[in-house]
């Protein structure tokens, strides 16, 4: 599972607020001195990271509808290139105070795009220039049969590139048509451009990094292509730093950084240094004082080629800039100075410049740590938010997945460096939990506060309905709210109904009796699975069946289990790749696989299993079992919960409430979660039976047609109808058991069944073994 960048937004949406600037002194002082917490670390030193920032206001020059796809540092000048949607265009020119302003205007046809602006030392620029092959996307809820469909509006298949070179008023001096297929016979993409000291222009694309000749084309410096290259199957972004040395990102592979060297074709030994810094969605840009900059989710850094050093300089959250992602578009002016275009959640640039404040002007707050592996950015713009509008706390959120958090950059190892400062009493005020933790063994050491009491008195959520089956998951059986969420899965099984009919629930037999009528066998029937994931899931969605941690009480040694062992050694041992074939959803449509274990993320991932994937009315049976029961499970996504050492836990409820309010699920530019109120499950619906879009530079709505590839072939995914939708929800309101996933069960159950699947024990033997094991464990841990 790759826990950074799971919930990141393709775009890097932000909003920048002249504020007088905060931070944070401890809401507890109970927590103890460790050299290695993480949270200790992440939660104090916050004075040094605070800018404030200022609205710089150009006159004559509106940005509403804007692109600012390119900014620089020109002499004493700051220029950039703004692209407008209806095909304007502005080259713009100013003092870093926002004085001097000059500006040329110039246009670009209405369905083309300008990206990878990079300025050079005269003023002119360089930009690829995209322009589609078809007609442009429709902004324009319309026809399926009107609008492009994804693979139409996405895929550089559907593009002409040109890398251009323009003069300072905009003008085309010079243009290199792309071309389409690269050596290797792939699509020829482009990642970026830079300038080098000597004013040679250099691409980034597919096959590495090349020199760029308007007579001569494109001459390859680092080749990523060629079977014995260094940096094969690399993909690199290169950047203008500090006197025009060129710095090499590979973000495709290694995430490391490089300096280039064009004279000699050559990049340099990885600059380990920038390791810790490196992550998903980062990006670079330059200016006075640091050789390089470095923008990531969470904070900017200057890096020092001399010292070999990344040194943070600012962390969003505490400066209240939301960003959530790397932006280029930055140039530092001087000591402690930079201005740069930020794009707001409004989808509007703010032009902004932001300065240090010393430490001792940096207000205090008292601290509310916010702690938890791969944080929903969603949560840290409600940060920002909580933190402009309070004068007393500040959220800091400590990311244990965080790049200077751990080493090799693993789940495991933040979910290690979790559980040692909460053994070592560095408790975060308010824990943060995705879904593969076992958040109960927590939970049962008295760790969490008790929320019912606020969730009871709250006057702000006495408007907000819940799905009555989510109220139910969230509460222990005496009555208590240790952890909220707000989003979840479905966890299930599901079959078309030309196979099931009308049945809700599937026994073993049943099971049998279908793959046998059609032909098949268990290598194929579920799809791609064998015999311990068979098995895992039938733990997993069988809820506290099992497993019921708060009663500590096991039942591996029942009849129920040793059915499910049975069952689960149907299956083969391994997967046979070579038979599920490339395109293993293709079997659905063939008739080979008839089942498919399945967690649930929306309507959207329904909308597409019933239009491409099985083709059929969709019935979700949960596991088999012979008991009469669905067994499909709520999986909640993120969990949240407050410290019962924490010492404002009205405070800290009073942050995690808006996760519920309506704007909060607005936010989502994708479907992965059902939310838990009625009024954000029927936002979600709905959206499902429209079209999908994006959301350009100027705010508006772009519409496309759906579609998934089965088989070779794209298969059109048009919306839901209404009906559709009631479908799914009466199922997802009729599910009320939560899933029972603990790692540490896992590894006992499928080490000791290995002995009956080879067939050295007996199901009892094996039974007994695990429940003797698991009720060890569950009482230890809890």
């Amino acid at each position: 599972m790759k826990i950074k960048g799971i919930l990141k937004r393709g775009l890097s949406f932000a909003m920048v607020f002249s504020m007088a600037a905060s931070v944070l002194v401890g809401c507890g002082n109970s927590k103890k001195k460790n050299e290695e917490s993480v949270l200790q670390k992440e939660s104090s030193g916050s004075k040094e990271y605070v800018y404030k920032t200022e609205d710089i206001n150009l006159d004559g020059i509106d940005f509403e509808g804007a692109n600012i796809c390119g900014l620089k540092s020109v002499g004493d000048k700051i220029e950039l290139v703004a692209t407008y949607k209806d095909g304007n265009a502005k080259v713009v020119t100013f003092n870093p105070d926002g004085t001097d302003v000059q500006s040329s205007d110039f246009s670009i046809n209405k369905d083309e795009e300008l990206s990878y602006v990079t300025i050079d030392n005269d003023g002119g620029f360089y930009a690829l220039r995209e322009a589609p092959k078809g007609g442009d996307a429709s902004s324009e809820a319309s026809t399926d049969e009107d609008l492009p469909t994804a693979s139409d509006k996405f895929s550089v298949e559907n593009k002409d590139l040109f890398i251009e070179q323009y003069d300072a008023s905009g003008k085309v001096v010079n243009s290199f048509a792309c071309p389409d297929k690269s050596a290797g016979g792939y699509n020829f993409n482009v990642f970026n451009l830079a300038i080098s000291g000597d004013g040679k222009l250099y691409v980034a694309d597919t096959e590495g990094i090349q020199e760029v000749s308007f007579d001569g084309g494109l001459k390859t410096v680092i080749d990523t292509q060629k079977s014995d290259s260094p940096y094969k199957e690399s993909y690199f972004r290169i950047y203008d730093g500090k006197d025009n040395q060129i710095y090499a990102y590979d973000f495709g592979g290694t995430d490391n950084v490089f300096k280039f060297d064009p004279a000699k074709g050559e990049l340099s030994e990885p600059l380990e240094e920038l390791n810790e810094v490196t992550d998903f969605g980062i990006s670079f840009f330059g200016g006075a004082g640091y050789d390089l900059y470095i923008s990531t989710g969470e904070a900017i850094y200057g890096y020092s080629a001399e010292k070999k050093e990344a040194v943070k300089l600012i962390n969003y959250i505490d400066s209240a800039i939301e960003l959530d992602s790397g932006i280029s578009t930055m140039t530092a002016v001087g000591d402690g100075e930079i201005v740069g275009a930020i794009p707001g959640f409004d989808y509007k640039y703010s032009l902004v410049r932001l300065t240090k404040v010393p430490t001792d002007q940096v207000k205090d707050k008292k601290i509310i740590t916010l702690g938890g592996i791969a944080i929903d950015w969603r949560v840290s713009q409600e940060a920002i938010k909580f933190n402009r509008t309070n004068d007393e706390y500040q959220i800091k959120i400590v990311d244990y997945s965080n790049g200077e958090n751990t080493v090799d950059g693993s789940h495991d190892e933040a979910i290690q460096k979790f559980d040692m400062d909460i053994v070592s009493g560095n408790i975060p005020d308010i824990m943060v939990f995705f879904d593969e933790q076992p958040y109960k063994k927590y939970q049962n050491k008295g760790l969490f506060y008790d929320l019912k009491p606020l969730f009871d008195k709250d006057e702000d959520l006495k408007g907000i309905k819940f799905l009555p089956n989510m109220e139910k998951a969230m509460m222990t059986d005496d009555g208590k709210l240790y952890s909220v969420f707000n989003e979840f899965l479905i966890g299930t099984v599901l079959a078309g109904q030309k196979n099931t009919g009308d049945k809700k629930t599937l026994s073993y037999k049943d099971c049998d009796d279908i793959i046998s009528q059609t032909g098949n066998k268990y290598d194929l029937a579920f799809g791609p699975m064998d015999q311990n994931t068979a098995l895992e899931y039938g733990i997993f969605y069988a809820g506290d069946k099992f497993v019921d941690v708060q009663n500590k009480k096991c039942a591996f040694d029942s009849d129920e289990f040793k059915k499910l062992l049975e069952f689960a050694a149907k299956f083969p041992a391994e997967i046979d790749y070579e038979k599920l074939g490339e395109d293993s959803y293709s079997n659905y449509g063939s008739g080979q696989s008839l089942f498919m274990y399945k967690q649930l993320s929306g309507y959207t991932d329904y909308r597409t299993l019933k239009r491409a994937i099985l083709g059929d009315e969709i019935s979700y049976i949960g596991c088999p079992n012979d008991e009469g029961v669905n067994e499909s499970v709520i999986i909640p996504d993120w969990r949240y919960a407050i410290s019962a050492q924490c010492e404002c836990p009205e405070v800290a409820w009073d942050f995690l409430k808006r996760f519920w309010y309506d704007d909060f699920y607005a936010k989502r530019n994708y479907e992965y979660g059902f939310p838990v109120t009625e009024s954000g499950l029927k936002f979600v619906a709905d959206n499902s039976m429209d079209n999908p879009y994006t959301i350009n530079e100027s705010g508006e709505k772009e519409y496309y047609t759906d579609s998934y590839p089965i088989g070779g072939t794209d298969v059109k995914i048009t919306p839901l109808k209404q009906e559709e939708v009631d479908y799914l929800t009466d199922f997802i309101l009729s599910v009320d058991k939560v899933d029972g996933n603990d790692p540490e069960i896992k590894k006992i159950v499928t080490e000791e069944a290995a002995a009956f699947f080879s067939g050295q024990k007996s199901a009892d033997e094996v039974a007994k073994i695990i429940q003797n094991r698991a009720s060890i464990y569950v009482n230890e841990s809890n």
